[in-house]
């Protein structure tokens, strides 16, 4: 495994695909609004946390194992995943952070 690819493909990714989810939440979209309601009850639950974290490697190695990904293929799709672990942890929206500057 190049690790240099890798590394790469998953920052590029996930700054990509983060900046398209916050943007789809200043669209007031909501196309994450149930995943943040479920994930606002465990938030400080690090073995919930960490269960995520597994859950995703996990994920991105079945994927990539699937469709016989390579390095670049790896780190873009680990990207694409931890952005929507980012996005599901954001629980905080727009009306929720006018309220806090008055």
């Amino acid at each position: 495994m190049n690790i240099f690819i890798f590394l790469i493909g998953a920052v590029l990714s996930q700054v990509c695909f983060t900046m398209f989810f916050n943007s789809l939440d200043q669209w007031n979209i909501h196309v994450f609004k149930s995943l943040q309601n479920f994930v606002k009850k465990y938030k400080t639950k690090w073995m919930f946390n960490f269960s995520v974290y597994v859950i995703v490697v996990l994920a991105t190695l079945m994927i990539t194992s699937v469709f016989r990904l390579d390095d670049l293929g790896f780190g873009i799709t680990l990207g694409f995943f931890m952005s929507v672990k980012h996005a599901a942890y954001q629980t905080e929206n727009k009306d929720d952070k006018n309220k806090k500057k008055k």
